[in-house]
């Protein structure tokens, strides 16, 4: 099965389950307060203004770097454009990423996947105190993000450019608690699971994994359905484009489906 067609068909069951926005249907206080106050959250914040102005000021630039494509057909052309309409978290997850950082005062976050840096900065602008290290493997990306955090003074981010299955390990050695880790690279389950047990002993009680993409594929839906059964987490929530998985011990053991 193509993955086009495995996500239509993903994204129909998740429609047909996912309850209703608001959390109707959620018998959990904790996450039907979290829903409310975190993912369905309407405050027009102060951040938000200035990146969605950038966001259209990199929508349109037409400079092109040169992509590696690790594991891939191999190098390419693409302008930056192109990758910030089709490669970007869109804005409406770059502002629940604000919003999640905002609410859960992370401030010692791994990023698996720079891209052009614009979620980053969505991360970075929740608070300035927050510790943030951002893994990207593209050498053209990582200095065109880095770049772009230097002009905006995002000085809480600091940058790491190479093979993620190496400079994880460098990150969480500099970084050994985190209280946020947001999943954005390799979207494999393989390396999904990689991932992830790499970065699960450095977890604590108030921890949150956030992963991209757990509905790409057949192998990202069942790295997702491995991650919620692992005994290390308590309760996730599906977003369909994102997995937000909790460690906090105080939670039940549930998954909730949530449109958003």
């Amino acid at each position: 099965m193509t993955n086009t067609l495995h996500q239509i068909q993903a994204r129909a069951t998740y429609l047909r389950h996912a309850h209703r926005k608001g959390g109707y249907g959620i018998h959990s206080p904790f996450v039907f307060h979290w829903l409310n106050s975190v993912l369905y959250e309407r405050t027009p914040f102060y951040a938000y203004n200035r990146l969605r102005r950038l966001r259209q000021q990199l929508l349109h630039n037409t400079d092109t770097i040169t992509l590696q494509g690790f594991g891939t057909a191999g190098a390419r052309q693409s302008t930056i454009h192109h990758i910030v309409k089709h490669s970007c978290s869109k804005r409406k997850y770059a502002e629940l990423l604000f919003r999640i950082v905002n609410a859960s005062h992370a401030s010692h976050i791994i990023e698996l996947g720079t891209n052009v840096g614009l979620t980053t900065l969505h991360m970075a602008a929740a608070d300035s105190h927050a510790r943030i290290i951002t893994l990207e493997g593209e050498p053209q990306l990582h200095t065109f993000a880095k770049t772009l955090f230097d002009k905006h003074h995002a000085d809480n981010i600091r940058t790491i450019c190479g093979d993620i299955d190496h400079t994880l390990a460098q990150a969480l050695q500099t970084m050994p608690t985190i209280d946020l880790v947001f999943f954005d690279a390799n979207h494999t389950g393989e390396a999904t699971m990689r991932y992830f047990r790499q970065c699960r002993p450095h977890a604590h009680q108030h921890t949150l994994f956030i992963f991209d993409d757990i509905h790409r594929s057949a192998d990202m839906e069942q790295a997702w359905h491995t991650i919620q059964t692992d005994t290390h987490i308590t309760t996730t929530i599906d977003i369909f484009q994102m997995g937000i998985a909790f460690f906090n011990t105080d939670l039940q053991k549930e998954n909730h489906i949530v449109a958003f």
